[in-house]
């Protein structure tokens, strides 16, 4: 083979090599993705009455449904003032 052919085959089989690995990390991250979006996991959250004593619950989500609540045996008065500062809409996100 000519020095010249033997360049294109390499070249092009390097380009080859390189698309090939870039469709196989979008194909990963797709399945990473979902993965991810469809994982069971879970948070606690403070629920308090109206005099701030509050219980705090697990909540277990997979993906941004709530699946499950579960109280845990942690409980506390705290101060009038005081709020959980993690809201509603953050405890099944993804």
């Amino acid at each position: 083979m000519k020095k010249s052919t033997k360049r294109i085959l390499i070249v092009a089989l390097v380009i080859l090599i390189l698309l090939l690995f870039l469709v196989l990390i979008n194909y990963n991250t797709k399945i990473i993705s979902y993965i991810i979006r469809n994982s069971e996991h879970s948070y606690t959250k403070a629920l308090c009455n109206e005099n701030n004593y509050c219980k705090d619950y697990e909540i277990k989500c997979l993906g941004k449904k709530s699946i499950s609540l579960t109280p845990t045996t942690f409980a506390v008065q705290q101060d009038e003032n005081w709020k959980d500062f993690r809201n509603e809409d953050e405890i099944c996100r993804d």
